[in-house]
């Protein structure tokens, strides 16, 4: 997944550093303004890598198409009554 949490905040660092430097109100106030989008955009990077994290765990454990019998004539009567 393309995107960086890490690269984000270094832009946001580096835009509150010079917001600090700016010459103007108007500056300082969209450089800071910037520097807290690059926040949340880390925030949301972090956020959206643990869904699909999640998501792909999920996926890792296919539900069998056909009832277990149907797999293993035999099985079942080996399994406990509520595992099958």
């Amino acid at each position: 997944m393309p995107g960086d949490p890490k690269e984000c905040r270094l832009h946001a660092l580096r835009c509150a550093e010079l917001a600090a430097s700016a010459r103007t109100p108007e500056l300082k106030a969209t450089l800071l303004e910037i520097s807290a989008n690059w926040q949340k955009l880390a925030v949301d990077l972090e956020h959206t890598q643990i869904l699909l994290a999640e998501a792909d765990a999920e996926s890792t454990f296919p539900t069998p198409a056909a009832p277990i019998e149907a797999i293993a004539p035999g099985v079942a009567t080996m399994l406990p009554r509520s595992a099958v």
